[in-house]
């Protein structure tokens, strides 16, 4: 299933167009400025990566600033589930690995 999203701000230096082919691949337009383009090109020349490369690597870091480190409150209201076997009964009859490593 093919999905398209497309967005026109107001400044013609925003247009984002997301197209999604399935779960793994979605591919992005991006308009960058002439002067963001050149020092993109120049980058990825220097480093010898490709624009696709840089850009995935500059979402990753964006996306993991934001990550959450921590959990919740909610965490702590969690109520063992006291029917669940014990991770000794779950371990019982595994067998045990040849070498231990440490």
């Amino acid at each position: 299933m093919m999905q398209w999203f497309q967005l026109n701000g107001e400044n013609k230096n925003f247009i984002l167009s997301v197209i999604c082919y399935n779960i793994i691949d979605v591919k992005i337009s991006v308009y960058l400025p002439d002067s963001l383009k050149s020092r993109l090109d120049s980058y990825v020349k220097n480093k010898g990566l490709t624009s696709n490369a840089a850009i995935r690597k500059a979402v990753e870091l964006l996306l993991s600033q934001e990550k959450q480190s921590k959990w919740g409150g909610w965490v702590n209201q969690i109520e063992p589930d006291i029917e669940f076997p014990s991770v000794d009964d779950l371990r019982k009859d595994l067998i045990p690995p040849k070498e231990i490593i440490d």
